[in-house]
């Protein structure tokens, strides 16, 4: 039987930022990775707030139920310059922070949306003396029934402001990387 996982994740807020005034004309993004197991994991990045994204992901319910077991999702506090036609392929980023969150924390709610602040644990580079950066998300994660094949879609984030586009060559790169997994548990 095949089942499939649906998680929804909004970035809400970010908070506690004093800390970074000293990064004049450099811009604060959020990078999200959400472990698929194998190693692999899907990266999903901000431009810009607020953030929104959907991902599913298809498999048998045994192998999603060990893989949310071992995985978080992980959030990292990046900057780096703003993107020139120069600098447009070769930006790189510098981690600030990183936080994460259990998939079965998320899982708990059974479908339904759960609101946490999670806060950063900052680079050694930065004061201790301040309180680090917190991230307001809001998640929603269930492991459906038997699925069926859906026409293609595109899921975009209502925001019109960070640019992020979903396709379902997304959504067939995550179910990929998922059978990966299974085939290897």
């Amino acid at each position: 039987m095949s089942h499939s996982l649906q998680c929804q994740l909004n970035i809400l807020k970010l908070k506690n930022l004093q800390s970074f005034h000293h990064l004049p004309g450099e811009v604060l993004f959020i990078r999200c990775y959400i472990s698929i197991g194998s190693g692999k994991r899907f990266r999903i990045e901000t431009q810009e707030f607020p953030f929104q994204s959907f991902i599913d992901s298809v498999s048998s319910s045994k192998p999603i139920k060990e893989l949310l077991k071992k995985h978080n999702i992980v959030f990292e506090l990046r900057v780096r310059k703003p993107k020139s036609l120069c600098s447009k392929f070769f930006a790189k980023s510098k981690l600030l922070g990183r936080a994460e969150v259990g998939w079965m924390d998320v899982l708990h709610n059974n479908g339904s949306s759960m609101e946490k602040w999670i806060s950063f644990v900052m680079a050694p580079r930065f004061s201790a003396d301040e309180k680090p950066p917190a991230l307001l998300v809001r998640m929603a994660a269930r492991v459906t029934g038997e699925t069926k094949k859906r026409p293609l879609e595109r899921h975009e984030c209502d925001c019109e402001s960070c640019q992020w586009v979903g396709s379902e060559e997304d959504v067939f790169l995550a179910a990929t990387a998922a059978l990966d997994v299974v085939r290897g548990l």
